[in-house]
């Protein structure tokens, strides 16, 4: 899944999307990081049923 698709499947509400800046900021994490946590993210989701 690319990063566009990746991006229209894990929209995230702003607390996420702050949190997830500041923990790429402090911890220098990649945009390729970034992606893969979405990934895990989206593949939780879907195995607990949720949007």
């Amino acid at each position: 899944m690319g990063t566009r698709v990746l991006k229209g499947f894990c929209e995230l509400a702003e607390p996420a999307r702050d949190l997830l800046k500041h923990a790429m900021t402090e911890y220098n994490l990649s945009a390729r990081a970034c992606d893969r946590i979405l990934k895990d993210a989206r593949t939780i989701a879907d195995l607990r049923g949720a949007e």
